[in-house]
């Protein structure tokens, strides 16, 4: 088994939309590490083009870290033996699949997402000990508890308290064996084939439904929104913000923080900017064509 103490690993997930903002967050990430464990990094991606994989690999170039690339389709999938309920899988359910794709010899691993900048050491976050339990994760800044409609729409029916606390899946610390050992994967494909009309963010559903009261809560320091002022932040998570980036109210409050480390980049500021900007427009013509399918839908 990997000696932990000196090698922190870290999980994200990536596609050709998602490098520049996954180089981001790697590259902050690197630059506020100063211990001596290695970085072995995970990408699990759906098949990222060569032009950016070398951006990426060139903006966090390093002997103290390492990239390993894992490219997760359905019949990697169809091999693990997992259930294949997805058979169009979305990115974001690649959380789902960590443990099981990682070397089996990985006794914990810390995922990040993509829309983040980390902005002090990962060692402390990584040192920091599970007691037992999983899953480490912060409660949600926004979805605080599980009654929240953006939560856990159907609680009552699962028999959930209304005030148990919801976590944020942007960054988790986790036992890999243990996730395994208790069929976390599976449990969470069925959990939400099983509550597929209530389902809400995605994997997120399934994994505060399946840790209700078993993750331990780590410092909301380590996974804050920008809006956030009564918390001096260790890792700003900038969930949602790009869709609304080129709203007034956003155009006077460009992320700094983000933009600093983009400028130190394969890709810099400008790049960024351009890459937000197309993003930005490609949400509005898909909220438009939604709502257009939904009237149709409704006229018949």
């Amino acid at each position: 088994m990997q000696n932990n103490k000196n090698i922190i690993n870290i999980i994200c997930i990536n596609n050709d939309e998602y490098t520049i903002f996954t180089t981001v967050m790697l590259k902050s990430l690197l630059l506020n590490h100063g211990t001596e464990e290695k970085l072995n990094v995970y990408i699990l991606h759906d098949g990222i083009n060569l032009f950016n994989k070398n951006n990426l690999e060139k903006a966090i170039a390093c002997e103290n870290v390492s990239i390993n690339w894992i490219y997760i389709n359905n019949n990697l999938l169809i091999h693990l033996g997992l259930p294949a309920i997805y058979t169009s899988l979305q990115i974001h359910y690649y959380k789902l699949f960590m443990a099981h794709v990682l070397p089996e010899n990985t006794p914990k691993a810390l995922f990040l997402d993509s829309d983040m900048v980390i902005l002090e050491e990962i060692s402390k976050l990584w040192n920091v000990g599970l007691d037992g339990a999983i899953l480490a994760a912060v409660q949600d800044a926004r979805i605080k508890v599980m009654s929240n409609d953006q939560a856990i729409r159907n609680y009552k029916a699962l028999n959930i308290p209304a005030d148990s606390h919801y976590f944020n899946t942007g960054v988790m610390l986790i036992d890999l064996p243990g996730w395994r050992k208790e069929r976390i994967s599976e449990r969470s494909l069925e959990c939400l084939e099983a509550n597929k009309d209530y389902v809400h963010n995605r994997e997120q559903y399934a994994l505060n439904v399946i840790f209700l009261n078993l993750w331990k809560e780590l410092d909301s320091c380590w996974n804050q929104f920008p809006e956030t002022k009564k918390v001096t932040p260790c890792i700003i998570h900038y969930a949602g913000w790009w869709a609304k980036t080129f709203d007034e109210s956003y155009k006077k409050n460009l992320p700094e923080e983000f933009f600093y480390y983009a400028e130190r980049t394969s890709w810099n500021s400008g790049n960024v900017k351009a890459e937000i900007e197309r993003r930005a427009r490609v949400r509005a013509i898909k909220v438009f064509l939604v709502k257009v399918l939904r009237k149709l839908k409704l006229k018949k």
